[in-house]
């Protein structure tokens, strides 16, 4: 195989949105609207205001606990988790891919979700990577900048030329991987299985 490791997002690439999407739309607001004594179309308005403010590179946005703090939650990370219903799943046809790549390149997960979200969502199938990062718990980094890849590779002692990372979100998926000095593939989610059955080809 032409690369030593295979790199993969994980919201929208390998895990399907349905318990992030369920936990900052639903599960967020509905606790906040109930603590505080307003609407819930208040509340769903005044997170997203709040979090278009702050934007994809600020440490707060992925934080639990600056959320629970600003909308004076009583529960702590873990526990807010629990109150989503809907279970992550692994998105159709990465299973056995992942298995069969096992063994042939060191898979790895890099992903901007904070390490409750990273390992919630991974659950059982944590155990088919040899690492899984989170750019927040681990590197002390808001979202996937190039200097993110790159403290990856120091951190695994592969160079950036063995290495390929395959994710939904162009900018910093692609774009940022790539000034890294990695190799990037983009994840179609309306296409979800066309970079799964190719992988075997890269």
């Amino acid at each position: 195989m032409k690369y030593s490791v295979i790199s993969f997002d994980m919201q929208g690439t390998l895990t399907d949105l349905s318990f992030s999407e369920e936990f900052w739309y639903e599960t967020l607001p509905a606790l906040y609207a109930k603590n505080s004594g307003i609407p819930l179309s208040q509340a769903k308005k005044e997170i997203e205001e709040h979090s278009d403010e702050l934007g994809k590179y600020n440490p707060e946005f992925y934080s639990l606990d600056y959320w629970i703090d600003r909308l004076r939650l009583k529960f702590t990370p873990d526990e807010l988790l629990k109150f989503v219903t809907r279970r992550p799943q692994l998105n159709e046809g990465w299973l056995p891919i992942l298995k069969g790549l096992s063994g042939k390149a060191m898979l790895i997960v890099v992903s901007s979700a904070v390490r409750q979200f990273v390992d919630a969502e991974l659950g059982e199938h944590r155990a088919l990577f040899a690492h899984t990062f989170s750019s927040i718990d681990d590197f002390g980094i808001a979202g996937k900048i190039p200097e993110l890849y790159k403290k990856v590779s120091e951190k695994i002692g592969i160079s950036a030329d063995r290495i390929l990372h395959i994710g939904d979100d162009l900018e910093m998926d692609v774009k940022n991987s790539e000034a890294a000095g990695w190799t990037a593939r983009y994840f179609d989610k309306s296409k979800p299985l066309s970079i799964v059955e190719n992988i075997w080809k890269i």
